[in-house]
């Protein structure tokens, strides 16, 4: 595969579709520093890779998207992604700050993530493939819009969070939401992090289990319903 190092550049796509930076097979690697990334169009990540390939967003980096169903970063079938330093924004319904599916790895160290729209998740996570897998240390999330989760975990997912903060301003949009069926459990681990939910349960758990492991946990709910269980966590 190919590999592009770019440090100081400004990218910018706008039309119908596509994305503003994208790696894709075996050996590719993209890397970012000090660099913008900004996409006008529906369905345009603003940095996308298909595994094996890798991407990064370094040193100041700004990565924003201004429409619907267009992530600011999406890793699949195998990506991975390494943030640090740089801060991810979505303007649009169903706009997720940062997707990780298909047994993808996102690393995440000091990086903000501001959505704006409806169902515009923070942070998404599928686990269409086994060994998908979000770790942040530094991670903030700031959603606006109903159904707007900061974190929407599916299907066999681990995330662990660190010195992290989620915050949601939007009716149903709940800090933690995870939903996983008996054959594929999701795990989640935060240390010293804090979840409010302006109008919604903070942590919701649903279909199979859910393993989680709290260790100095804040959490607030405008709804006064801290967590909320559908079945075994």
């Amino acid at each position: 595969g190919a590999r592009i190092d770019a440090t100081g550049s400004n990218i910018s796509a706008s039309g119908v579709t596509g994305s503003g930076v994208f790696a894709q097979q075996a050996g590719s690697i993209l890397n970012l520093s000090n660099s913008t990334v900004q996409t006008d169009r529906q369905n345009g990540f603003g940095m996308r890779a298909l595994g094996p390939a890798s991407i990064s967003a370094t040193n100041g980096s700004q990565v924003t998207t201004l429409q619907a169903n267009s992530s600011g970063v999406f890793v699949d079938q195998g990506g991975t992604a390494t943030l640090a330093n740089s801060s991810i924004a979505t303007h649009g319904n169903f706009s997720f700050g940062i997707y990780t599916q298909g047994g993808s790895v996102t690393m995440a160290s000091t990086v903000p993530v501001t959505t704006v729209g409806q169902n515009a998740y923070g942070l998404m996570l599928v686990g269409t493939t086994a060994g998908t897998r979000l770790t942040g240390t530094g991670v903030t999330v700031d959603t606006q819009g109903a159904n707007a989760s900061g974190a929407q975990m599916l299907f066999g997912v681990d995330m662990s969070l660190t010195d992290s903060s989620i915050a949601t301003h939007g009716a149903n949009a709940e800090a933690i939401a995870s939903y996983a069926d008996a054959a594929t459990p999701n795990t989640f681990v935060a240390t010293r992090v804090t979840l409010a939910s302006d109008a919604a349960t903070t942590i919701d758990a649903s279909g199979g289990t859910t393993i989680m492991t709290l260790n100095g946990v804040r959490s607030t709910s405008g709804v006064n319903r801290l967590l909320h269980v559908g079945a075994d966590v």
